[in-house]
C-alpha cells in the first residue's frame, strides 16, 4: 500500500501523554496528517524520536533523547475522496531544535597550543515513523520521515528561571568598607542588616529568528531590598546611587565520550565559556512605612532592566554527550542614606543559576 506522511506544523499547546528518556520541559506540539491505501490492517502505531548527533573532529556519537508514539487504530481513520484513501491526524509532543558548534585548539608534543583547530557540531535531529500492524500484532508496513524543526518554528518563548527558597532567591549584603571606618563615619547605620531578594521567574521573553538575527530582547527582573523588622530607629531614609553590573554566563560543552563526572576528555570534547557584561543603574524608593504591620521586614522594590544577550537563546539541556547551561552573576554598589543624613556605602553579590526553558 502507498502510505505518505505530512507534516502540518508546530503549535505551544498543551503537551499530550508522552515518554521522554530523560527529564526534559515540554516544548513543542507536531502535527502531521498520515494517508493510505485503503488495505487490511488493525492499528497504526505513530512515534516520533529524538536523537542528539554529536561530532568532534573524526569522532563521532549520538544519543538518543527524547521517544514519543501514540497508537490509532483503523477505525480512527477517514476516507479522503480526493486520495480514495484514508486519513487521520496525530499530535505528537517534540522539544525545541538544537544546535551547538564549537572548536578545541590541538597541543603540541611539547604541551603548548598549536596553529591547528578540531572542529566539533553537536545537533538534535527528530525522525517519524509509521507502524502499520495487523490483528496478531504482527507488522505489516513501515514508514520513516525525518521532521526538521528549525524550518517549522517560526517563534518561541522562552522562560528564565533562577533557583529559590520558595518563590524567591536571597542574598545578604556586603559592606564595601572596613568595620573601623564604618563605626567612626557611618555609624549607626553599618551595623543595619539587609538582603536583597530575586524571584524565582526573572521573565519571559518572545523571540522571531530572523535573518539579520534575533533583536533586541529586553528582561526586566524585579529586585527587592530588605530591612528586618527588628531595625527600629536605624531604618535608612533613602537608597541612592545605585549601580548594578550584570554578567551573563553560558557554558557549553558537548563530545563523542559519555561524561560521567570530572574533566571532560579535551580529545573528543568541546568546552567553551562566554560572559557578556551590562551595567545599570537604577534607584529604589522610599521603604513603605513607619513599622511594617504583617511582614517581618521593611521591603523596596526596583526593576532592573538588561538585555538579554544572543548567547541565550537555547534551552537548557544537560545529557551525557551535551551540556548547555547558563549563570547571572549580579554585583550591586549603593550608599544607604539614615533619617540623619548619614551615609553608609553597601555592596551586594549573587550567582545564580538560570534554567532556560524554550516552548
Amino acid at each position: 500500500m502507498t502510505t505518505l506522511i505530512e507534516i502540518l506544523g508546530v503549535s505551544s499547546a498543551d503537551v499530550p501523554t508522552y515518554d521522554v528518556i530523560d527529564s526534559h520541559t515540554p516544548g513543542k506540539s507536531l502535527h502531521c496528517r498520515i494517508s493510505t491505501r485503503p488495505q487490511e490492517f488493525d492499528t497504526m502505531e505513530i512515534s516520533l524520536d529524538g536523537c542528539l548527533y554529536s561530532l568532534v573532529g573524526p569522532h563521532i556519537a549520538s544519543e538518543q533523547i527524547m521517544h514519543t508514539s501514540q497508537s490509532i487504530s483503523r477505525s480512527d481513520f477517514y476516507e479522503s475522496m480526493s486520495a480514495k484513501g484514508l486519513r487521520v491526524n496525530s499530535l505528537l509532543y517534540c522539544e525545541v531544535s538544537l544546535e551547538l558548534d564549537g572548536s578545541v585548539s590541538c597541543l603540541n608534543l611539547n604541551g603548548t597550543t598549536g596553529d591547528e583547530e578540531t572542529l566539533g557540531y553537536c545537533e538534535l535531529l527528530y525522525s517519524l515513523q509509521a507502524n502499520f500492524r495487523n490483528k496478531s500484532g504482527a507488522i505489516i508496513q513501515q514508514v520513516n520521515c525525518p521532521v526538521d524543526l528549525s524550518k517549522l518554528i517560526k517563534s518561541a518563548r522562552m522562560t528564565l528561571l533562577a533557583p529559590g527558597c520558595g518563590s524567591y532567591t536571597r542574598e545578604s549584603l556586603v559592606r564595601s568598607w572596613g568595620k573601623s571606618l564604618c563605626s567612626r563615619r557611618y555609624s549607626p547605620l553599618c551595623k543595619t542588616k539587609m538582603a536583597v531578594e530575586v524571584p524565582h521567574a526573572l521573565g519571559v521573553v518572545a523571540t522571531t529568528p530572523t535573518e539579520s538575527g534575533r533583536g533586541y530582547q529586553q528582561l526586566s527582573i524585579p529586585l527587592t531590598l530588605l530591612v528586618p523588622k527588628a531595625t527600629k530607629g536605624r531604618l535608612p531614609q533613602s537608597v541612592e546611587n545605585v549601580s548594578i553590573q550584570a554578567n551573563w554566563y553560558t557554558s557549553k560543552a558537548f563530545g563523542t565520550s559519555p561524561h560521567t563526572g570530572g574533566e571532560r576528555d579535551p580529545d573528543s570534547n568541546i568546552q567553551q565559556c562566554t560572559v557578556v557584561r551590562q551595567l545599570a543603574h537604577l534607584s529604589f524608593p522610599p521603604f513603605f512605612g513607619e513599622e511594617p504591620v504583617d511582614e517581618s521586614s521593611y521591603t523596596s522594590t526596583t526593576y532592573l532592566d538588561l538585555t538579554l544577550p544572543d548567547s541565550i537563546s537555547k534551552p537548557s539541556v544537560k545529557t551525557s554527550l551535551a551540556e548547555l547551561s547558563y549563570e547571572l552573576e549580579l554585583e550591586g554598589f549603593f550608599e544607604v542614606k539614615s533619617q540623619r543624613g548619614r551615609r553608609a556605602p553597601y555592596r551586594s553579590k549573587m550567582r545564580l543559576p538560570i534554567e532556560v526553558n524554550v516552548s
